[in-house]
C-alpha cells in the first residue's frame, strides 16, 4: 500500500517487524488528514495512520499546545508514587458518558494488549478475593485480535500466531466468531443468528462448567481484521443475560471502535448493555500518547480493597502525563455531541455512496459499519491482485491511502475528515473499484 523507498544508510541498524520488506515512506508532517512525504507527496489518508489511531489526524494546535504546557511542569512522574490531578481528569472524562454502572478508570499502560492484560488480570483477582479460584477460565471467540502481550495473545486465534500456542496460556475456550455476513445459515434472520450465535456461549460455558469461568472477552464489533462487523439484532443483551444467569464477567474490548469512533462514545452503547470490564487504547488520545485504559466497576474495587488491596498490575509509564493530557483534550473533542454527530453524517455518507454505487456490480456482497469505521465487502477471481490494483490505483492516481486486504476495503478515515474529502475520495473509489473491475471475474466468496 505505501510507496517503498531504498533500504539504505543507518536504517540497516533497525530491526522492524518485517525484516526483509523494503521501507515505506518518510513522513515529513501530517496536517489533518493529510500526509506530507520527504518526495513532495500529500496524501489524504484514509486509514487514520495505518492502524486507525489517528482520530482527529496530526498537528491539532490544542492537543499540542497542552502537550507543552505538561512539559513545561514535569514530563514523567510515577502514577506508582505520586498523584496527578490530570489523570483524575481523564477518569471523569471517560465516566461522564459511560454505560451506567462503570464508575472506576485504570490506566494501566501504553497500549490495548496492556488494557485487555489488565481487564483479565482484574477479573480474576476479584474472583480470588471472593475464595472463587477455580474461576480461572476465559471464553473468547475464534478469529479475533486483543493484542499481542502474553494473555492477550492467547485470546487470538488467528493462523499467523498459531506457533506461539505452546508459550500462551490454556485456560481459554473458543467459540465461533460473530460475523452474521459469515455465519448466518440460508433464510436466517439477524435475531434468528443472534440469539444462535448466544446459545453457542451458553453451551460453551456448560461444557466448560460455569465455576470455572471468569469471563468473555469479545470485541463489541469486529476490527480491522474481519472488516468492521457490527453485532447482529439484539445479540449483545442476550450475551449479558447468559453472563449474568451465570456469575460471568463481560469484558469488552473498545480500543479500535471505542470513544467515538463507532458515532457514540462507548460502542455498546448501540447495544443497550453495561459490561464489567471495557478496555480502551488506540481512540484514547488518538496517537498523541501512548496511553491505554480499563472502564469498569467501583464494586469490583471494594472487593479488591477489602482483599489484597492491590491491583497486580503496573508499568513504568502507566499514565504518562504527557499522554494524559493530550487524551484529555482528544476526549472534551470526541465526545463533543459536534463531532459525534460529524461521524454519524460521515457513516451515512460512506454507506450510502458505497451501496447506491455497487450494490449492483457483480463482485459486492454488502457494506457494514458504525461511524467512521466502515467495510465494503465483495469478492472475485484472484481477490489479492485486485486488491493491490484498488490500492495503488487511489494511491497514485488520487493520492488517497487506503487499506484493501482479503474480502474488503477498510474505510477508517479520522473522524475529524471533512464530509467534502469524505464523499470525494468515495466518489473516487467507486470510479477505481468499477474500472479495476474490469480485468477480473467473479466468484462466490471462501472467505479469509
Amino acid at each position: 500500500m505505501l510507496m517503498q523507498i531504498p533500504d539504505i544508510g543507518n536504517f540497516k541498524y533497525l530491526l522492524r517487524r518485517f525484516p526483509s520488506d523494503p521501507l515505506g515512506p518518510r513522513i515529513k508532517k501530517i496536517r489533518g488528514s493529510h500526509l506530507y512525504t520527504h518526495s513532495g507527496e500529500k496524501l489524504i489518508d484514509f486509514t487514520a495512520g495505518y492502524s486507525a489511531c489517528l482520530a482527529l489526524g496530526g498537528s491539532n494546535r490544542r492537543i499540542e499546545s497542552a502537550i507543552k504546557s505538561q512539559m513545561r511542569k514535569y514530563s514523567f512522574i510515577s502514577a506508582l508514587a505520586f498523584s496527578n490531578s490530570k489523570t483524575a481528569e481523564l477518569a471523569e472524562l471517560l465516566v461522564r458518558n459511560a454505560p451506567t454502572g462503570l464508575d472506576r478508570v485504570m490506566f494501566p499502560g501504553c497500549s490495548g494488549s496492556e488494557a485487555i492484560e489488565a481487564a483479565m488480570r482484574m477479573s480474576y483477582q476479584v474472583r480470588v478475593e471472593q475464595g472463587q479460584v477455580s474461576r480461572s477460565t476465559f471464553i473468547t471467540r475464534s478469529n479475533a485480535y486483543h493484542g499481542i502481550t502474553a494473555s492477550a495473545l492467547s485470546l487470538t486465534s488467528t493462523p499467523v500466531y498459531e506457533f506461539f500456542r505452546p508459550l500462551q496460556a490454556k485456560n481459554v475456550v473458543f467459540i465461533p466468531q460473530h460475523n452474521y455476513f459469515e455465519k448466518a445459515e440460508v433464510n436466517e434472520s439477524e435475531n434468528e443468528y443472534a440469539a444462535r450465535s448466544a446459545r453457542e456461549l451458553e453451551a460453551a460455558i456448560i461444557a466448560t462448567g460455569p465455576e470455572k469461568v471468569t469471563a468473555f472477552v469479545a470485541e463489541t464489533m469486529l476490527g480491522q481484521l474481519q472488516g468492521n462487523v457490527t453485532p447482529s439484532g439484539n445479540y449483545w443483551m442476550l450475551v449479558r443475560e447468559i453472563c449474568d444467569r451465570y456469575g460471568i464477567h463481560l469484558i469488552l474490548d473498545e480500543v479500535y471502535c471505542g470513544l467515538g469512533r463507532s458515532g457514540k462514545v462507548y460502542c455498546c452503547e448501540w447495544d443497550g448493555i453495561t459490561p464489567d470490564f471495557v478496555a480502551q487504547g488506540k481512540q484514547l488520545s488518538a496517537g498523541y500518547g501512548p496511553i491505554s485504559a480499563v472502564v469498569t466497576k467501583s464494586e469490583f474495587e471494594e472487593v479488591i480493597k477489602a482483599g489484597k488491596n492491590r491491583i497486580f498490575f503496573a508499568s513504568t509509564y502507566e499514565a504518562h502525563p504527557l499522554a494524559v493530557v493530550a487524551a484529555i483534550e482528544v476526549q472534551k473533542i470526541v465526545q463533543s455531541d459536534e463531532m459525534l454527530e460529524h461521524v454519524n453524517s460521515g457513516n451515512t455518507l460512506i454507506m450510502s455512496h458505497l451501496t447506491e454505487g455497487l450494490e449492483k456490480h457483480a463482485f459486492f456482497k454488502n457494506v457494514r459499519g458504525r461511524g467512521m469505521l466502515v467495510s465494503l465487502e465483495y469478492d472475485c477471481l484472484d481477490r489479492d491482485l485486485f486488491n493491490q490494483d484498488l490500492e495503488r490505483s487511489m494511491r497514485y492516481e488520487y493520492s488517497v491511502l487506503l487499506s484493501a486486504n482479503y474480502h474488503r476495503t477498510n474505510f477508517t478515515p479520522p473522524s475529524s475528515t471533512s464530509l467534502r474529502d469524505t464523499e470525494r475520495v468515495i466518489t473516487q473509489y467507486v470510479e477505481t473499484f468499477r474500472k479495476c473491475s474490469l480485468k477480473y471475474s467473479p466468484k462466490k466468496s471462501v472467505g479469509l
